[in-house]
């Protein structure tokens, strides 16, 4: 159902946004569909399976076949968008290459169109690292090592007239379904029916809602601003210790809670 027309997307032409979302069917990616869905834009997803497509129609978008390890094959039919939003990883021994490479050929194709076109680029909070402190735009960012290309990537966009950037870093994302509690100590509840956290219960995590982030792109995505960094952040530092009882509804219990410490979740999840 389209919105009141009077907050809706609008392009400069008057007709309601062109939006390409690339990593759409993500858990970040199809927040972001639902929230501009529900503010009018024409949403599109670029797919790279029968699977995702379907994903996205349940999602109200339109389906793009396409693969972000081979953007040549569809960067050549971008003008048709307003605005493309990046939030995909491939999440392998390549990404920062496969993701590179992407971003060059996002700018080449946009380069030679008559208008700018909004790119909107996901990092994260592992593009800041330890700040040693409160993090903000402006905190010097000392990224952790496998995605230090995150930062070179989003620099790349920055740094370039052809386009209108933006760059979002997210806190750690969570989701309601999973009681609001980061993916991976979710999963290793409903796997061993028990809390286990990683490294210390006193640490302490800043987290965002994804269904809250997406109205942050969706307001970046309506703004004029451009060439600009922004934190996505709800909760600024929550204790792992709560995110055991987020999880399983009572107290974290030493005797028979489970604190693993980085090795454990580094052999498991990757580094």
């Amino acid at each position: 159902m389209r919105s009141d027309p009077r907050i809706a997307l609008f392009n400069q032409k008057g007709n309601f946004m062109n939006v390409l979302i690339i990593g759409g069917t993500g858990t970040v990616g199809s927040a972001i569909a639902s929230e501009l869905d529900r503010f009018g834009a024409n949403v599109s997803i670029l797919c790279r399976s029968v699977k995702s497509s379907i994903q996205a129609e349940t999602l109200g978008a339109t389906p793009v076949y396409g693969n972000i390890e081979e953007p040549v094959r569809w960067c050549n039919a971008l003008d048709k968008y307003d605005a493309i939003i990046h939030s995909a990883c491939t999440f392998d021994a390549l990404m920062g290459l496969v993701d590179t490479l992407l971003v060059q050929a996002l700018l080449e194709s946009l380069a030679i169109l008559s208008k700018r076109t909004k790119v909107i680029y996901t990092g994260g909070v592992w593009c800041f690292g330890d700040t040693k402190g409160i993090a903000t735009e402006e905190s010097i960012k000392e990224p952790v090592a496998e995605f230090s290309w995150m930062n070179l990537n989003a620099k790349m966009l920055l740094n370039s007239d052809e386009v209108t950037p933006l760059v979002i870093h997210p806190a750690n994302v969570v989701r309601v379904q999973e009681s609001y509690v980061p993916k991976v100590m979710h999963r290793e509840f409903i796997e061993s029916n028990s809390v286990v956290i990683p490294h210390s219960g006193q640490a302490h995590l800043p987290l965002v809602e994804a269904n809250n982030l997406a109205q942050l792109y969706r307001l970046a995505l309506d703004s004029e601003h451009s060439h600009r960094e922004y934190i996505g952040v709800a909760e600024t530092g929550i204790e792992r210790n709560e995110l055991a009882t987020l999880l399983s509804g009572k107290a974290f219990d030493a005797a028979k809670d489970t604190v693993k410490d980085i090795d454990f979740w580094i052999e498991k999840y990757g580094a």
